[in-house]
C-alpha cells in the first residue's frame, strides 16, 4: 500500500517541504530510503522502525521503500523522522491517509517513541503558512517557537502514540497558544525613557551587541534582553521582515551575542532616548 506525509527539511534560515512516500509490499524484508538523504536521514529507518514496534504498533516483515521528494533536494537533519513514521503507519493502515492530508509534521523520534525537539520551528510554521497547511505537528518543546508566528494552528506532542490518537480524533491535543513576549520598553528596568531602533547594516566592524553598557549611557543593551524582545521591537515594520530577522540566529543555535555572527546582514540594536 502507498501512503504519503509532508514534512520539512532545513534550508539555510528557511525550511523546504519534503513529500514522504512509503510503499509497503511483499518480498524479502528490508527498508530502503531514496531521494538524496544524508547520513542522519538514512539512520532514521532504524529509529522509526524501533519506535513503531516499541509503541505497540504491528509491523509485519515487508519490503518498505521510502521516497523523499523532490529527489534533487538534499534532505538533512533530524526533522524527517516523524513524517516517515506517520507515512509508514498509514501504509500499514494504522492511520488513515485523510488524517495526514493538509498537515505538516516534523520531529525526531527516540527508540521508545518519544518525540524530540528540532530546530527552526518558526521557519516550519512560515512554510506551512505559505503552502496553506491546516495544521503543524511538532515536538512539544519546539511548538511555542512555531506558535509565535500566529498564522497556523501548531500542535505540540510528546510521543508517537499521543500523535496517532490526535490524528484519529480519539484524544485531540489542544493547539499551542501564542506565547507572550516581554516588551522592549521594559528592557532598562523602568520602561519609560528608552526605545529600540533595529538597524540592518553591512559594516566591516560593527559594534558588538551585549557589551553590558547601561541604557542610560546610550550604550548597548545585553544580548539576552535584546533577544527576548525582538518580536515586540520589530512590530513597527512589516510582518515578513520581522519573521525573517527573528529566525536568523536559530538555524545554527547561535546566541544573539555579536553582530559579527550575522554577517552580511548584521542586526545592531541601539538605544536612544525618546523625547
Amino acid at each position: 500500500m502507498l501512503a504519503r506525509a509532508t514534512t520539512a527539511t532545513p534550508w539555510g534560515i528557511e525550511a523546504r517541504p519534503v513529500q514522504v512516500e512509503v510503499d509497503v509490499h511483499n518480498g524479502m524484508p528490508q527498508v530502503q530510503i531514496v531521494g538524496l538523504p544524508d547520513t542522519s536521514v538514512r539512520e532514521s529507518r532504524e529509529r522509526v522502525r524501533s519506535a513503531i514496534k516499541n509503541c505497540g504498533f504491528d509491523m509485519p516483515p515487508r519490503v518498505i521503500v521510502i521516497n523523499l521528494a523532490p529527489a534533487d533536494l538534499k534532505k538533512e537533519g533530524n526533522h524527517l523522522d516523524l513524517g516517515i513514521a506517520l507515512a509508514l503507519l498509514a501504509a500499514l493502515e494504522h492511520v488513515p491517509q485523510e488524517a495526514l492530508d493538509g498537515r505538516l509534521v516534523a520531529g525526531e523520534l527516540g527508540l521508545d517513541g518519544t518525540v524530540r525537539p528540532v530546530r527552526g520551528g518558526l521557519a516550519i510554521a512560515d512554510l506551512a503558512t505559505e503552502c496553506g497547511f491546516r495544521e503543524v505537528l511538532l515536538p512539544r518543546s519546539t511548538a511555542p517557537e512555531a506558535a509565535a508566528l500566529d498564522t497556523v494552528p501548531v500542535v505540540g506532542v510528546d510521543n508517537l502514540p499521543q500523535l496517532v490518537d490526535h490524528l484519529l480524533g480519539e484524544n485531540p491535543v489542544i493547539p499551542e497558544p501564542v506565547p507572550a513576549f516581554p516588551h522592549w520598553v521594559d528592557a532598562d528596568g523602568d520602561g519609560c525613557n528608552t526605545r529600540y531602533e533595529v538597524l540592518i547594516a553591512e559594516a566591516d566592524d560593527p559594534p558588538t551587541i551585549g557589551s553590558g553598557c547601561s541604557p542610560r549611557s546610550n550604550g548597548f543593551v545585553g544580548d539576552v534582553q535584546t533577544t527576548r524582545r525582538r518580536p515586540t521591537t520589530l512590530l513597527s515594520t512589516n510582518q515578513r521582515f520581522c519573521d525573517s530577522v527573528t529566525s536568523r540566529p536559530w538555524p545554527t543555535g547561535m546566541r544573539f551575542c555579536s553582530s559579527r555572527s550575522l554577517r552580511p546582514m548584521s542586526i545592531i540594536a541601539r538605544l536612544t532616548s525618546s523625547a
